[in-house]
């Protein structure tokens, strides 16, 4: 999911506005590993398919960003 689709339609417009929330970006070489770490632990606690399955497809399209864009580390 990019940034505009996010805003738009991600758990963002849900978000409360004192709530905390927590953003990875594709340039972070941590993040695909831990959206598929989130993934794996929302389908242990029975999340719905898809939205697991949105997060692991999150978690490739991330990966094939890296592959043409600098990457770091979180800083």
């Amino acid at each position: 999911m990019t940034k505009a689709e996010a805003l738009k339609k991600g758990c963002l417009v849900n978000a409360a506005n004192d709530e905390p929330v927590f953003i990875l970006r594709a340039q972070d070489r941590c993040a695909p590993g831990a959206v598929r770490d989130w993934a794996h632990r929302a389908a242990n606690l029975g999340a719905n398919g898809d939205k697991v399955s949105d997060a692991m497809d999150v978690a490739l399209e991330m990966e094939r960003w890296q592959t043409s864009h600098t990457m770091k580390v979180p800083d």
